[in-house]
């Protein structure tokens, strides 16, 4: 479905087509590169759109690991940003999702924090 790449230092993000047969780059992919801590992930199919944790290295939020959502109708991203800043040399971040809820599983060596968010994409609704 998708790809992410390199090209001359800059993150790539694809799609293919399978109508035109052809991969097709993502507009604003250039900013968030794949978070090699929590790279053994796999996307997390939710609402229509596939999410990743990331690192965010725009301008328009703090730079850091934030969750990507590429919404496969539209073929854009979004970023959906973390309750809080978190160190990931420090946590052990998974997404969690279905049955009707969307989430963050963040585990370090002493416990485990599960946030959800009651209204997807809203910033406020982290619980």
């Amino acid at each position: 479905m998708g790809s992410v790449g390199t090209l001359k230092g800059k993150p790539e993000w694809k799609f293919f087509s399978v109508r035109s047969n052809s991969w097709k780059e993502i507009e604003g992919g250039d900013c968030f590169t794949p978070n090699i801590a929590t790279g053994h992930q796999l996307g997390l199919l939710y609402n229509e759109a596939i999410h990743w944790l990331v690192v965010y290295n725009g301008s328009d939020y703090p730079q850091g690991i934030v969750i990507v959502a590429f919404d496969i109708a539209t073929k854009t991203l979004s970023v959906i940003p973390l309750p809080y800043l978190l160190d990931p040399n420090e946590w052990e971040l998974s997404l969690v999702g279905g049955g009707g809820f969307f989430g963050i599983c963040m585990m370090d060596h002493i416990c485990q924090h599960i946030w959800v968010m009651k209204e997807y994409k809203v910033q406020s609704s982290w619980i």
